[in-house]
């Protein structure tokens, strides 16, 4: 199994992502949305 494609995929998908990004750009502190699931 590709454990760097599983994860990026996960990034892509959460929204966390462009969530870090905005709140780097607008310097804040980022509001994650990502919970583990049980295989995490």
């Amino acid at each position: 199994r590709d454990r760097d494609g599983y994860w990026a995929g996960q990034a892509r998908g959460s929204g966390d992502t462009a969530e870090g990004v905005a709140a780097f750009l607008e310097r804040r502190a980022p509001r994650f949305t990502y919970t583990a699931g049980p295989s995490a």
